[in-house]
């Protein structure tokens, strides 16, 4: 085995990818201070595992990456691969060229990779230990590190001694086996307690499922005669229910039949509502309008002549005593009409004024009775949405409103151009009012609230709502009466003043007529004659006035009947509404009837789940409707009974989980296979204890012969490099503290007990004499005589075992001409047992190369590297 190249790619100082290609002898690399020749050994010493930053010669993980120049960015990763020929299997793996490559990433992530697969470091070691070498001893000699090989603690000197020794991986089984026993002791404890854990739980679950089987006995045979109480109770609850749907559809099909004679009678209402023909009286109102318009012309122009003819008389009293009495029998019976007329008027008036203050008082007496039902339905507030009680107030409000409106305009009517437009707007008040009134109907008939008390709140609020509308309907027919007759006694009162003024004049010249008066006056005669002749027309359309006025009565009369119709259907659509409320109730009985056997089915599924499991439950269903059972009474009782009597016995035995004879049997297993397990590790500790000590043995043997051949070497080369001298290694058993690290314990002689725990251990002592010198120890060794004596081991431990490469970073650098020519003859010698990549500025060293690299730095901060063959180049 041998490394065949080197690849090293953002490492320190080598930023681009960088190849190494390495012969089997000696290669030397060579170039001046800091142009980073040593980080290729760093960089051999990190990819084979070196996690110790500080022998990195960095401070952070992250230093080991290119850190960025003048002339290139620094970069997000490091790698290093190692290329080693494994043609020999020295590697314990199936491929003959072995990869080891290293990756760290910026963000501190980092693999390793064996043939470009991902692996641990463990494995790494592992690897590297079964093939003789490691990062940790002799393979890479750092800078400076050739006097650690000297000042190195027991520890470490023997972990180097131990590699030299080929012995690694002995003890990485040895490791593994104490481990395992380890591992093994613990399991064998922890059987112990499960054990002691198990057995009183084992016991007791050998009660309990003693008393799980008597139990599922009882279940068995309960579940038969629950499967047959079930059955009966569920088809007989069906039936109950079966018959309540029926019974319920038939209540559906009155409220059907119902609801379509109330659409009908809907229909007649407003079929009805449409024949009440007002067209007629006002056709009448209009031509009773224009008739007084030509009254009132006529009664201008008679009063026009009469004018004249008064004027005529002052001058000219020719007039006869005839005209005189004439004109007078026509005013008194006119002054008479008037006051019959004013009589009748005020009589008329006085009627409806009793008749609209009767109204008030009722309404008054029936808003009381309204603020009581309030206050019985306040305590059904909760209640109310559903039968709208809330909406049938907010109703009587609106419709509250919509009078007080309108009776504030009848206040306002002045002239019957206004009583007009409030005949107009009656129409519309009277129509918003059978609105009202209609939804009030449907919302009071439409409850469904069950409460007898709120059925009769709602029939009486019914009652008083419809006579309230009635008389405040009443009372808007009243007020516009009242107007028209007002109207009418202003133009009477008129009328009577001007005739009475008329007749005075009369009556005031027949008291001063006297014969002389006699003479023929032709202009107060023909005056006359138009007087006549305007009086006909005047008395005619007088005559018309009366005879339409009374066509109008005849008319409202007539009004009246047909709105009288009109309340009769709306009787029988109350009649019809209380027939649905009856019925409605009816289906509310028969909902709470079918909610009281929904909630009997629940209970008996909810028995049947909590006696079987849902699953069951299902199955049973089908079963019991495929099958029904009809039993005898006495039979229920007996199966009630036996029930109830397993019940108990089971609730006796209390609650014992089902799984429990399983669980028996499960811990049963458990507890044999326990015992069988704590028996295996017995077996397996004294297994474990038996290769530990035939490893011991062997790691023994082995070392003891090593270190018997370094012992040797060491005192041979030593010799060499000093020209003489003496030198050996020594094997001293000490005791130590345990717990304590080997660097800081001292020897036996010197250790105070005080009670402290202690154990033996082999430490190896180096001894080093040069000629012509008495040393007790290394420390009285010059720098130089320390190099050689580490050099000198160092060599003696490769003689051993050689290592497939050996990385010396400057190991030669404290040594002088004369003992540089030694140290590469020795190099030399030993070329062909171990491949050398030496870093070095010794001649004598480069010399002896057979492939030579110079490491330079062309670009601020960025390692390159120039090869020469040496064997290719001319002798001379």
């Amino acid at each position: 085995m041998h490394l065949e190249k080197l690849e090293i790619q953002g490492f320190k100082s080598f930023a681009p990818k960088t190849t190494i290609n390495l012969d089997r002898g000696i290669t030397a690399i060579v170039g001046p201070n800091g142009s980073g020749k040593s980080n290729v050994a760093d960089a051999i010493r990190w990819v084979m595992g070196e996690q110790s930053i500080k022998n990195l010669r960095g401070k952070k993980s992250e230093d080991i990456i290119f850190a960025g120049s003048n002339a290139k960015g620094k970069m997000g990763m490091a790698e290093v691969s190692l290329y080693l020929n494994n043609e020999d299997s020295r590697v314990p793996i199936d491929y003959s060229q072995v990869v080891l490559t290293r990756r760290l990433y910026r963000s501190g992530e980092s693999e390793y990779l064996l043939n470009r697969s991902k692996v641990r470091l463990l494995d790494i070691h592992e690897l590297l230990a079964k093939a003789g070498f490691g990062q940790k001893t002799y393979s890479v000699i750092g800078q400076g590190m050739i006097d650690v090989i000297l000042r190195s603690g027991p520890k470490e000197r023997r972990e180097m001694f131990e590699e030299a020794a080929g012995i690694k991986h002995f003890q990485l089984k040895r490791n593994s086996s104490l481990n395992k026993l380890e591992r093994t002791k613990h399991n064998l404890v922890r059987v112990g307690d499960l054990l002691n854990e198990i057995g009183p739980r084992r016991n007791s679950l050998k009660r309990q499922a003693s008393r799980a089987m008597k139990k599922d006995e009882i279940r068995q045979e309960l579940k038969v005669l629950q499967e047959e109480y079930f059955n009966y109770l569920w088809n007989k609850n069906r039936e109950k229910i079966d018959a309540a749907a029926a019974e319920g559809a038939v209540y559906l099909q009155q409220e059907k039949d119902i609801e379509k004679e109330i659409n009908n009678i809907k229909l007649k209402l407003n079929q009805a509502e449409e024949n009440i023909d007002y067209s007629r009286e006002d056709e009448l109102l209009n031509k009773l309008n224009k008739l007084n318009g030509e009254k009132n012309s006529h009664r201008e122009r008679l009063a026009m002549i009469e004018g004249r003819i008064e004027a005529v008389t002052q001058k000219d009293l020719s007039i006869g005593w005839g005209d005189f009495e004439k004109s007078r029998s026509s005013l008194t019976e006119e002054k008479n009409i008037i006051v019959n007329d004013l009589k009748n008027l005020q009589a008329e008036k006085n009627d409806l004024q009793e008749r609209m203050a009767s109204n008030i008082d009722k309404i008054e007496q029936i808003d009381k009775e309204k603020i009581v039902l309030d206050g019985d339905l306040e305590a059904l507030r909760s209640q109310a949405e559903s039968g709208g009680l809330m909406e049938i107030n907010q109703d009587i409000s609106q419709l509250s409103d919509i009078q007080n409106n309108f009776f504030a305009d009848v206040e306002d009517c002045k002239n019957l151009d206004d009583l007009e437009l409030l005949k107009q707007k009656a129409k519309g008040v009277r129509g918003k009012i059978k609105e009202i009134f209609r939804r009030v109907k449907d919302r009071t008939g439409g409850s469904s609230f069950d409460q007898e008390q709120l059925r009769s709140i709602q029939g009486q609020l019914e009652n008083i709502i419809k006579h309230k509308i009635e008389l405040e309907q009443d009372n808007t027919d009243i007020k516009i009466k009242l107007a028209v007759i007002d109207n009418k006694i202003e133009n009477q009162q008129q009328a009577a003043g001007k005739n009475e003024k008329e007749l005075k004049e009369i009556t005031d010249r027949m008291e001063n007529f006297t014969s002389e008066d006699e003479g023929e006056n032709l202009a107060l005669k023909q005056l006359s004659l138009d007087k006549e002749v305007w009086q006909k027309k005047f008395d005619s359309i007088t005559e018309e006035v009366t005879r339409i006025e009374e066509e109008l009565k005849q008319e409202r009369i007539k009004e009246r009947s047909a709105r009288k119709d009109l309340f009769e259907m709306e009787k029988e659509y109350r009649d019809f509404q209380e027939k649905l409320n009856n019925v409605r109730n009816n289906i509310n009985q028969n909902q709470i009837k079918m909610a009281g056997l929904e909630n009997d089915r629940k209970l008996i599924v909810d028995e049947i789940v909590d006696n079987t499991s849902q699953e069951e439950y299902h199955k049973l269903i089908i079963l019991f409707e495929k099958n029904p059972l009809s039993i005898l009474p006495e039979r229920e009782q007996e199966l009630k009974q036996k029930i109830g009597k397993m019940r108990k016995q089971m609730i006796a035995i209390g609650e014992i989980d089902p799984q429990v004879v399983t669980e028996y049997e499960e811990c049963e297993k458990r507890y044999t296979y326990l015992f069988g397990q704590k028996d295996d590790l017995e077996k397996a500790m004294e297994s474990l204890k038996k290769v530990i000590a035939e490893l011991d043995e062997t790691i023994n043997e082995k070392f003891n012969i090593a270190f018997k051949n370094i012992n040797e070497q060491f005192q041979k080369y030593f010799e060499v490099l000093f020209g003489g001298g003496r030198a050996k290694l020594i094997k001293k058993k000490v005791r130590v503290k345990e717990g304590v690290d080997h660097d800081d314990q001292e020897e036996t002689e010197e250790i105070n007990a005080g009670g402290a725990k202690f154990k033996e251990e082999e430490q190896i002592e180096i001894l080093a004499t040069p000629p012509g010198k008495k040393l007790k120890n290394l420390g009285m060794l010059s720098g130089g005589e320390r190099a050689l004596t580490s050099i000198a081991l160092l060599f003696a431990i490769i003689t051993n075992n050689p290592a497939p490469f050996m990385v010396l970073d400057e190991v030669d650098a404290a040594l002088d001409e004369s003992n540089s020519s030694r140290y590469a003859d020795i190099v030399t010698s030993l070329a062909d047992k171990s491949q050398f990549i030496i870093i070095t500025h010794n001649r004598e060293t480069m010399r002896r190369a057979s492939l030579l690299y110079g490491v330079t730095m062309e670009q601020s901060g960025i390692s390159k590297l120039l090869s020469v063959k040496l064997d290719s180049l001319p002798n001379n």
